[in-house]
């Protein structure tokens, strides 16, 4: 849906207006913003994998990984009409596969 604006400039006014002021205001918030963040490396207990990406990291086939999924070893969230599995649960997974 287009929204119109009545203003008395013209519309070659009006677009310079919006990159004189727009443009800086925009850029600056970007860099507070950028700048204020946090560089750490990003938390990997709130990363979540996809069956595909699970399946690469284990080695395993899909149906292997569902049979995990069905014995409850491996918990997965519903996102959709797809799963996502927590990075930490994976990796506490393959270092409890590795000490058997």
């Amino acid at each position: 849906m287009e929204r119109l604006i009545y203003t008395s400039y013209s519309d070659i006014e009006f677009r310079s207006l919006l990159n004189e002021i727009l443009q800086p205001l925009v850029a600056s918030e970007i860099q507070k913003i950028v700048f204020s963040t946090n560089h750490s490396p990003p938390n990997t207990d709130s990363e979540y994998l996809t069956r595909k990406e699970v399946c690469k990291l284990l080695s395993i086939s899909l149906p292997t990984l569902s049979r995990l999924m069905k014995s409850e070893i491996l918990k997965a969230k519903i996102v959709g009409c797809s799963y996502r599995f927590s990075k930490h649960q994976i990796d506490k997974y393959m270092h409890s596969t590795k000490a058997k």
